[in-house]
């Protein structure tokens, strides 16, 4: 199967509607021209010997074959190409077969020296007219010919006829001019399409895949909407790409784009439009299916798309998510490219599913995500994020060593709204940047406040930061607000977000890493551990996902876990924190395993930045008291 792909788009619908304007405008003066002729023609000749029955059957006959012209044109804007070839043919046909005839209505005729002047300049324009006509449809070459050599054969044997020699010689060279010259014409005209129409192509398709591109999509998309069938838009999203990119490298990823492009067309009804409209971003139009038919083909598109791919003796295995929004009345094509991105995305953050229809929940939550997104923006303005503390402690006697600033958005009824629903808004809307800016502020007031303190300046403060502010001037911030730039100052970024950029941020970190600055990394475990970035990237810590410490005082298999991401991280001289601390038991078991720091509500729980020293002064009190508790459990 192919995708639907018309031949003559080109990336901007105005741009084609000016095409189709101006083929029909000089259609419609070709029409004319034809027309101007039949009536000329027969007035010219009217006083002449030609029998007016003849000249008037003649000019009439210029009607049909202007309309048939007139059609030819509207076809083939239409796209109906078939039906213009065939209309166009007609015309022509029956054109040459007019002005063939034309000479020989009244043999006598050409014997009178005025009619045969205005005959013979009535032929030249005639003439020059076909050949033009001619070159507007190059491709019918013998049709051409056939008629050009008609015409040649009807003049110059009615000239011979009436022993008119020197006139029979200028018309057989005119005409030997006139087909030559057409011929040449008829090259370049050929040639100019040609590279027109490549350069179409190029402009509307996707040289690596050979689909449409965006700009050919978007085309498409309008167009549709213009026709009574209602197909449903699919968006096609390659997950962990980049990752594939920056690991593999780009030759991988360019086998993987071109083999998705060929799976889609296998996999997708004919009649679908298919194109790449992004980096690793698909997208079909396909044709009027039920919902449960649509659910079943993008089912098996994407278990066709999640085959393995093996490319220079690798194999990786790629999947995809996929937003649906079904066609709905009086849609614009952004709108319907929008409802179709917001599917996709919803489906992304739902990994157990691979689709995700758009309907009205899905709708309501976009909304509701929009208007989250501007208060988010206005409070990140107005001052009204509020950063957190949770202290870190040892785990050999529960004193503290660091706290986490965590970000809170308090509301005026005096709830919050959770971390889990803006932090993904702020990151989808570039926002995370600037919240890491204002928690680095945050972070540099303590450490100045608690430079002097006895118990509090060794403590240092972790920060949490997005990797896109690595290639945002994420060090000129740091210096800006913490020139020291020392080990009171630690940055966490989270292990998803930074192995998806690892490729941008590798350089970026080891830069950073020069300074005393901790480097750590957050929620390890969840995304793409892997020894080999441990082992190149310059990090001091790494904070063990809660994931792994639930239950672990009961869970054999979790406590093996444990040991190993913690012999890893002492084998590479990496300090390991246990997040998500709850129980006693969940300690002890963590003490025995050598697990170096601790974190979570058994500890402390978050406080505002005006009580944590008073939460810090009751953990030094503490630590003094439980550590022989806490040594003879570990004797034990």
């Amino acid at each position: 199967m192919t995708d639907a792909i018309p031949t003559t788009r080109t990336p901007q619908s105005s741009k084609n509607g000016t095409l189709k304007r101006r083929t029909l405008q000089s259609g419609l003066t070709t029409a004319a021209a034809i027309i101007g002729i039949g009536i000329l023609l027969p007035a010219v000749f009217w006083q002449s010997n030609l029998p007016h029955s003849g000249l008037i059957v003649w000019g009439l006959l210029q009607v049909p074959i202007s309309l048939c012209l007139i059609g030819s044109l509207h076809a083939q804007n239409v796209g109906s190409v078939a039906t213009a070839n065939h209309l166009n043919m007609i015309s022509l046909i029956s054109w040459s077969m007019c002005f063939t005839a034309l000479p020989w209505l009244n043999p006598a005729a050409m014997g009178l020296s005025p009619d045969k002047a205005m005959l013979i300049g009535a032929m030249l324009a005639v003439t020059g007219t076909l050949a033009a006509t001619a070159i507007q449809f190059p491709r019918h070459g013998q049709a051409r010919n056939v008629m050009l050599s008609m015409l040649a054969i009807s003049y110059a044997g009615a000239c011979l006829l009436h022993r008119e020699w020197a006139l029979a010689s200028v018309v057989a060279v005119w005409f030997v001019f006139i087909f030559t010259t057409t011929e040449v014409n008829v090259r370049g005209a050929m040639e100019l399409r040609r590279l027109r129409t490549e350069g179409e192509y190029m402009a509307n398709h996707d040289g690596l895949t050979e689909l449409l591109n965006r700009h050919g999509f978007i085309d498409s998309l309008e167009t549709q909407l213009r026709q009574p069938q209602r197909p449903a838009l699919a968006l096609i999203d390659l997950d962990g790409f980049k990752l594939i990119n920056d690991t593999l490298g780009h030759q991988f990823g360019d086998h993987v784009l071109a083999i998705t492009g060929k799976r889609l067309r296998s996999a997708l009804p004919e009649g679908s439009t298919i194109a790449r409209i992004g980096g690793d971003e698909f997208a079909a139009l396909i044709p009027h299916q039920t919902t449960v038919e649509l659910r079943d083909i993008l089912d098996t598109a994407h278990a066709i798309i999640s085959q393995p791919i093996v490319f220079l003796q690798r194999k990786r295995v790629v999947c995809a998510s996929i937003g649906i929004a079904p066609y709905r009345n009086n849609i614009s094509a952004s709108d319907w490219m929008a409802e179709a991105d917001i599917a996709m995305y919803r489906c992304k953050q739902n990994p157990q599913t691979a689709l995700w229809f758009y309907d009205t929940a899905t709708r309501q939550e976009a909304i509701h995500r929009v208007v989250l997104e501007e208060r988010f923006r206005k409070a990140l303005t107005d001052g009204d994020i509020h950063f957190w503390c949770q202290p870190i402690v040892r785990t050999s006697d529960q004193q503290p060593l660091a706290i986490e600033l965590l970000a809170r958005w308090p509301q005026a009824d005096g709830s919050f709204i959770s971390p889990a629903e803006f932090i993904p808004i702020a990151q989808q809307a570039s926002l995370l940047v600037d919240l890491g800016k204002q928690a680095l502020g945050c972070a540099a007031t303590l450490l100045e406040r608690w430079s002097t303190h006895p118990q509090y300046c060794s403590l240092t403060v972790n920060v949490n930061i997005s990797p896109l502010h690595l290639s945002a001037g994420l060090i000129d911030d740091i210096r800006s607000v913490f020139p020291s730039m020392d080990s009171r100052l630690g940055i966490e970024f989270v292990e998803t977000d930074l192995i998806s950029t690892i490729g941008e941020a590798k350089d970026r970190l080891q830069e950073l890493s020069l300074s005393d600055l901790r480097l750590i990394i957050d929620d390890f475990g969840v995304g793409y551990s892997s020894l080999s970035y441990l082992w190149s990237l310059p990090f001091d810590t790494l904070k063990i996902d809660r994931s792994f410490i639930e239950g672990i005082e009961s869970d054999p298999v979790r406590q093996q876990l444990i040991a190993s991401i913690v012999n890893m991280a002492q084998a590479l001289d990496i300090t390991c924190v246990a997040e998500g601390i709850e129980t006693e038991a969940a300690i002890n078991v963590l003490q025995q395993h050598r697990v170096h720091e601790l974190q979570g509500y058994r500890i402390a729980r978050p406080q505002p930045v005006e009580h944590i020293e008073d939460t810090l002064a009751t953990l030094y009190r503490n630590a003094r008291t439980t550590r022989p508790a806490l040594e003879q459990t570990a004797t034990a």
